[in-house]
């Protein structure tokens, strides 16, 4: 389970991060609310949960637990 993540905001869209956690990009769906904090470069630590389904993993932070 991936619980949280520390890093550096390499992209950000409406719904999304992608945080750079020592060299590896993570994509984490958020809410466009949560996602309008942000922009390149910032530093986040953000809560996820991790979803493993049938055809997808899928990522989803929060700003706290």
């Amino acid at each position: 389970m991936i619980s949280e993540l520390r890093g550096i905001i390499v992209d950000a869209g409406m719904d999304y991060l992608v945080v750079d956690t020592a060299g590896v990009g993570l994509e984490v769906k958020v809410t466009p609310r949560l996602a309008s904090r942000y922009s390149r470069d910032d530093r986040v630590h953000i809560y996820t949960r991790l979803i493993v389904r049938e055809d997808a993993w899928n990522l989803y932070g929060f700003g706290s637990r």
